[in-house]
C-alpha cells in the first residue's frame, strides 16, 4: 500500500480547557476508514505534517481528506492537516534522525491539547473509553526473549493524555538529557524510567493491551502467515504493526483486493481477516476503478 510519512514539528499552539481526552487524536498518517475513527469517535483528528501529499498525488491520502464522521459531541469532523516545522534540536541538543523528530512532536502536542496519539501503524481494535478517567495511559513493550522479565520500556505509539499532564510535562523535560545517537532511550526506556518513579502520574497496561504481538519474525508470521492469532478474541485495545519491521516482508504487497483473499494458501492472514473490516467493498471498488484510470 502506498504511505504517508509522518510527522516533523509542531508549531504554534493553542492551550484548550477540556480536562479529557476522548475528543482528539492526533496522528501522523491516517488510512481511510482509520480504525481509531471507527471506534473512538473523535470531533477532531489532527495530522501533524511538514509536507502533506498535494490532491492527486497519492490516492490514500485523498481518501483521508474526503472522511468525514460524526464525533462524540454528535457534529460531523473531518481530519485537519495541521503543518509543522522542521525539529532541528530540543533544550540545546541537535536532533536528525525523522523518528526522534516525530518523538518530541507527539509530546508537544499532547501537552498542549491533550488526546490520543496513535502511530501510523495503529490499528484500534475497540474503544478506549474505559481508559478516560486516566491522566495518561501507555502500555508495555515487551522483550521477544520470554527469559527476560524487564520490558524493553514503554512504546510511544500509543499514549492517551489529558492537556498538561504531569506526567508528559516530565517526559518532556527530560529531553534536556537527550542524545540524538541512542535510538529508543527517550520515546521507550524514558517513560518506562519515569512511570517506575512517578506511578501516580501514568497507567499502565499490560504488554497485550496495545503491543501484542510483538515485532519479531516468529509474531509477525503469527499475524501475517497465519489464521491463528485471533484478534477478537484477545480484547485487546489496539494493535501496533511494527511498520518499520513488517512493511517490506508482509504490508507491502498489500491492496484492497489482496486483502480480501480468502483461504491460508491464497494469502489470507490473520491481518488481512481484520483489515477487511476497514476495507469495505464500495472502497475496493473504488479503488479498482481508479487503478483503470491510472489514478492509484
Amino acid at each position: 500500500m502506498q504511505r504517508v510519512r509522518r510527522c516533523m514539528r509542531t508549531g504554534r499552539y493553542r492551550r484548550t480547557d477540556s480536562s479529557r481526552h476522548t475528543s482528539t487524536i492526533h496522528s501522523s498518517s491516517l488510512p481511510p476508514r482509520q480504525p481509531g475513527i471507527t471506534h473512538i469517535k473523535p470531533d477532531r483528528v489532527f495530522f501533524w505534517t511538514m509536507n502533506p501529499p498535494k490532491k492527486g498525488e497519492n490516492w490514500w491520502w485523498d481518501r483521508v481528506l474526503e472522511e468525514r464522521w460524526i464525533g462524540e459531541s454528535g457534529k460531523e469532523a473531518k481530519v485537519e492537516v495541521r503543518r509543522v516545522v522542521d525539529v532541528t534540536s530540543i533544550w540545546g541538543r541537535p536532533v536528525e534522525h525523522w523518528a526522534h523528530k516525530a518523538d518530541i512532536v507527539r509530546l508537544e502536542a499532547l501537552l498542549h491539547y491533550g488526546g490520543i496519539y496513535l502511530d501510523l501503524d495503529v490499528f484500534v481494535l475497540r474503544p478506549f473509553s474505559p481508559l478516560y478517567h486516566l491522566p495518561v495511559v501507555m502500555g508495555i513493550e515487551a522483550q521477544p526473549d520470554p527469559s527476560l522479565v524487564e520490558p524493553s520500556g514503554l512504546c510511544n505509539a500509543i499514549i492517551l493524555a489529558q492537556p498538561w499532564a504531569p506526567f508528559i510535562s516530565r517526559w518532556y523535560q527530560s529531553y534536556r538529557t537527550f542524545d540524538k545517537g541512542l535510538w529508543a532511550a527517550h520515546s521507550v526506556s524514558k517513560p518506562y524510567e519515569l512511570a517506575l518513579k512517578n506511578p501516580y502520574e501514568v497507567a499502565v497496561l499490560d504488554k497485550r493491551a496495545f503491543f501484542w504481538p510483538l515485532w519479531h519474525d516468529e509474531h509477525l508470521d503469527l499475524v501475517h502467515k497465519s489464521l491463528s492469532y485471533d484478534f477478537k478474541r484477545s480484547k485487546q485495545f489496539a494493535y501496533h504493526l511494527w511498520e518499520s519491521t513488517s512493511y517490506s516482508p508482509h504490508l507491502e504487497v498489500l491492496d484492497p483486493d489482496r486483502i480480501h483473499v480468502w483461504g491460508l494458501e491464497s494469502g489470507e492472514s490473520s491481518f488481512t481477516k481484520k483489515a477487511r473490516d476497514l476495507i469495505k467493498n464500495p472502497l475496493r471498488e473504488r479503488w479498482r476503478e481508479d487503478r483503470k484510470r491510472g489514478l492509484v
